[in-house]
């Protein structure tokens, strides 16, 4: 798209340096027609082609569940960007496979309070196409987090406003209609049969009574998983020994298995087991020695409590574990769900909105109902818990012994825990991502 300035636009009081703004917002996650080129006086720019329907369109046919969830996550962003832009009709357009509002003309971009954001998107026709006030600003507090510096502003600015007093009395009628979510206490488990640490092979063999590499008899486990391409996974059984579970990896993987154990049991393990390991390295040939834990999964069901839910939702956002496949959640006869498959873990773990509606996805997402409406609400205080945990220096130390002990380096263990640091700053917003999309099968179930 090629934008030029006419003479009389070029001059005050209607110039703006839109290029400039442009440029200066181009790495915010503000969604906008990105700027491709300028000329130097900044009069004639290549801007991107936003295709899609137009929200003046859309607001008289009426939005969609996405469509409202993205108008939410607009508002959110902008007022914790700190800003405000042209919110018009016709300046917003609806982009189907980003699933995301965004502004077309992005030059009004300026600093202002969250009012100036929520005047223009809270308005009758907003109302008229489905976006109910106090559910938008449930899903923009969910965003922001309720105890967020955002939120305490943005609540400044609706309480100083009357035509927002209805919303916000909607909002406060659904709170106390709510019961309180359940609370949760991040905690240790017993002590484990092995150490959760990096080993050398004399001593894996040591403790175990036998080479576990070696000993007979042995199966291969997980066979109907042709995903399984970078790991060997087998089950040692030796008569009158301890039974274990081996598996074979690079070393990458195996120290990420040994930490996220140590974490689980540490902070998570009134709630969850995890088989305890030893590793050893030995480059792409690296192995773990496992206890062997009986379960199966039941993902086709709700076999996690409330507080189990709310705590594996920040294992999984704040630790980065972006596998959680129906097969790594196994439930026993008798005692805690077990976790699993820790090899995909302290990656950087951002919200993520305008999820493809598959409920493969959603399969991923144990924290969440598939089959029950979810509220973010019940995961806060747990949320609002693990922060005041993590931000004790006892808990970074113990954080860091847990990656030293697993075979990590100490600048290895500090990016990591800037990481996890970097993520539990973003779990309200990971949680309201994932609830809505969750939401969406439960729905379709109810009006079966």
């Amino acid at each position: 798209m090629v934008k030029i300035l006419r003479p009389e636009f070029r001059a005050p009081p209607h110039s703006t340096d839109e290029a400039g703004i442009l440029r200066s917002i181009k790495d915010a996650d503000i969604p906008h027609a990105r700027l491709i080129a300028a000329s130097p006086d900044g009069t004639v720019m290549v801007k991107e082609f936003i295709e899609g329907a137009g929200a003046g369109e859309l607001l008289t046919r009426g939005f969609t569940d996405l469509n409202k969830e993205g108008w939410a996550e607009l508002a959110a962003k902008l007022v914790r960007a700190g800003v405000t832009a042209d919110l018009a009709p016709g300046n917003l357009v609806w982009q189907h496979w980003r699933a995301r509002w965004t502004i077309v003309d992005a030059g009004a971009v300026a600093p202002a309070r969250p009012g100036a954001v929520l005047d223009q998107l809270m308005t009758r026709a907003a109302s008229d196409a489905g976006i109910e006030p106090g559910a938008f600003l449930s899903g923009v507090r969910g965003r922001l987090g309720p105890d967020s510096p955002e939120w305490a502003k943005t609540l400044e600015d609706l309480e100083s406003s009357p035509r927002h007093a209805a919303a916000l009395a909607a909002l406060a009628a659904s709170d106390r209609a709510r019961p309180a979510g359940p609370k949760v206490s991040f905690g240790p488990a017993a002590a484990a049969a092995f150490p959760d640490r990096k080993v050398s092979s004399a001593e894996a063999a040591k403790g175990l009574g036998y080479d576990p590499l070696t000993a007979r008899p042995r199966r291969l486990l997980h066979q109907d998983d042709p995903g399984k391409l970078n790991t060997k996974i087998m089950a040692v059984e030796p008569t009158g020994k301890t039974p274990v579970v081996v598996k074979t990896a690079e070393w990458r993987i195996i120290r990420n298995e040994l930490a996220m154990r140590r974490v689980v049991r540490r902070f998570f393990g009134r709630y969850f087991d995890a088989p305890s390991a030893a590793g050893v390295e030995r480059g792409d040939d690296s192995y773990l020695v496992m206890e062997y834990k009986p379960g199966r999964p039941d993902h086709y069901a709700n076999s996690l409590s409330g507080e189990q839910r709310a705590a594996l939702a920040v294992l999984a956002h704040a630790f980065g574990l972006s596998d959680m496949n129906p097969g790594n959640l196994l439930f026993p006869a008798n005692g805690k769900p077990v976790l699993l498959d820790f090899e995909q873990a302290f990656s950087r773990s951002r919200p993520v909105a305008g999820r493809i509606p598959d409920e493969g996805i959603a399969l991923e997402m144990p924290w969440v109902s598939r089959f029950d409406y979810n509220r973010v609400e019940d995961y806060q205080p747990a949320v609002r818990e693990w922060r005041r945990v993590f931000a004790s220096g006892k808990t970074r130390e113990a954080l860091r012994e847990d990656f030293l002990a697993a075979g990590f380096t100490a600048e290895e263990a500090s990016r990591m825990i800037e990481t996890v640091g970097r993520n539990t700053l973003d779990l309200d917003w990971a949680v309201q991502n994932d609830v809505d999309f969750a939401n969406r099968f439960a729905q379709r179930r109810s009006r079966r």
